[in-house]
């Protein structure tokens, strides 16, 4: 006899945890709910019983992305705040951030062609400005519209 399963959201917001998970009737619900919340990411699994624990995780949802930045719109981005750095003063190390700077922009322009970003949306000073997507996760505009995966083209905007 089939068990019936329980679908469970997990959402978060500037890294942080915004309760305990909570039953959702499906992922679509769960996007409503996480954008309700002002919830940056989201999570979703399965209980078929406490017994059992859950199962069936899924990759990561992101909520309210604003578009999608190939390899090469984020190396454009990252080139322009190096730009920026040739007036830095006070406590930073100019030689030291130029390089971290610089080795961040040779990792990127090793990505596969191909390869698709969102801007990081609990980006503080001391992260990564953006985000490699995979393909278990996804990301969804302010619409709730699915942006990844999807034959989405890169640079994408989406519609006010």
């Amino acid at each position: 006899m089939p068990t019936e399963k329980t679908l469970y959201a997990c959402f978060s917001a500037r890294n942080r945890s915004l309760g305990a998970p909570v039953p959702v009737a499906s992922e679509r619900d769960a996007v409503w709910m996480g954008m309700g919340l002002d919830a940056t990411n989201f999570t979703t699994f399965e209980i078929a019983s406490a017994a059992q624990g859950p199962e069936n995780f899924s990759g990561r949802r992101f909520l309210n992305v604003d578009r999608l930045y190939t390899s090469a719109d984020v190396i454009g981005v990252l080139e322009a705040e190096l730009a920026g750095f040739a007036n830095l003063k006070g406590r930073f190390n100019k030689a030291t951030v130029t390089r971290a700077w610089k080795a961040t922009i040779r990792a990127y322009k090793d990505d596969p062609p191909g390869t698709l970003h969102i801007a990081n949306p609990d980006n503080e000073e001391e992260e990564a400005h953006f985000i490699k997507l995979t393909p278990m996760e996804k990301a969804f505009d302010k619409n709730a519209a699915l942006l990844w995966p999807l034959t989405a083209k890169p640079g994408l905007i989406p519609a006010p």
